[in-house]
């Protein structure tokens, strides 16, 4: 029987790296083929993690720029929504103008509907008989032209309150894109750490 005395320093060395290499691979024989078996088995376990890594590279690779085109698009949309609020500020800015100036008229033109009003019933108080002007005809003709005078008002208030919906729409394709966003970032995060466990 051979004992270790019997062998060279490098021998030794040599058998002592084969059983430590038998004990990583998990082999109970230490033949020729016992080895080549266990390091075909691990070559293709190393090659078949290395194609996992390369398609989670790749995967990860068409998020982060499908995160870039998203951010890319959010910001178009920002920009977009605040070129729309100062188009409408200025619309209504010009909106406001445009209703106090035909209030102005507005408030003219019933004070002279009101002067001649007055004139014409004094006229008509003068020209016909007293029993014949009654309160009551007064005041239908008063009534009437009240009435028109609200009908301008309410004409006036429709045109200052009819604004376009444009900003709506905007504030809900931000949100959306937002959305899509911080989904993208959240997978990027999960094939990170996949990556990160399959090197271990």
């Amino acid at each position: 029987m051979i004992s270790n005395s019997d062998l060279e320093s490098t021998t030794l060395i040599g058998l002592d790296a084969l059983s430590k290499v038998s004990t990583q691979l998990g082999l109970r024989k230490y033949n020729w083929s016992s080895y080549q078996t266990a390091l075909s088995r691990d070559t293709m376990t190393l090659m078949n993690l290395e194609l996992e890594k390369q398609d989670l590279d790749e995967l990860s690779w068409t998020i982060e720029k499908r995160k870039k085109t998203t951010e890319q698009e959010l910001e178009t949309l920002k920009e977009l929504l605040a070129n729309m609020q100062q188009q409408r500020k200025e619309k209504e800015k010009k909106m406001v103008q445009q209703w106090q100036e035909d209030a102005e008229k507005l408030r003219e033109q019933t004070r002279l509907q009101t002067k001649q009003y007055e004139t014409a019933t004094e006229k008509a108080k003068t020209r016909i008989d007293d029993a014949t002007v009654t309160n009551i005809r007064l005041l239908e003709y008063q009534t009437v032209e009240l009435e028109k005078q609200l009908d301008l008002v309410k004409k006036q208030l429709e045109k200052y309150y009819d604004m376009p919906p444009d900003t709506d729409w905007a504030n809900i394709r931000m949100q959306e894109k937002m959305d899509i966003m911080t989904n993208l970032e959240k997978r990027r995060e999960r094939l990170l750490e996949e990556i990160a466990r399959s090197m271990y």
